[in-house]
């Protein structure tokens, strides 16, 4: 069990750093890993709630959710840094559906493992199932809202006014 502990954190920090070296904004590399942690802390929840073991093929399948998760959190960043004047609805409004698009293949893809009677795969396609839904929802729901807050304060100190209501 130690071994898996060791590649989660493994695998975090190695989408922390690069998502640091893409932006180069701390603040930026800690928004892009808002939607596969809050998506990853929901699917272990899922699990505990359900009852899906913790087990080999599990971790794995978090870890899979980690490469997703902030996956969505970069497309949605770089919407964002490109657009920052037009604000976080806009982002979400031109990246949004690409998205969307996006988890939902890959859900199509990695949810047909849940139909394996193989209880070990049907249980990581349950675990991918929870994580890239909750990562989805954290994209588009959570991170727009948490730098629309972040932001807001900035916008009333320049005298800008913040139309970013939705």
């Amino acid at each position: 069990m130690r071994e898996n502990v060791l590649a989660t954190l493994i695998a975090f920090a190695a989408n922390r750093i690069i998502g640091w070296l893409h932006f180069r904004r701390l603040r930026d590399a800690a928004l892009v890993m808002l939607p596969m942690t809050a998506g990853s802390l929901l699917t272990l929840g899922a699990m505990g709630a359900i009852g899906i073991p913790f087990n080999f093929f599990n971790v794995a399948g978090i870890v899979l959710v980690f490469g997703f998760g902030v996956d969505y959190g970069i497309y949605y960043m770089q919407s964002r840094r490109e657009s920052s004047a037009e604000g976080a609805a806009e982002a979400l409004r031109r990246t949004g559906g690409s998205i969307v698009l996006c988890a939902a293949t890959t859900l199509a893809s990695w949810g047909s493992l849940i139909l394996s009677h193989y209880r070990g795969l049907a249980s990581i396609g349950a675990v991918l199932c929870f994580g890239w839904v909750f990562c989805l929802l954290a994209t588009i729901l959570l991170l727009p809202s948490l730098i629309d807050v972040i932001e807001r304060p900035r916008a009333r100190k320049s005298g800008r006014v913040v139309t970013d209501a939705g």
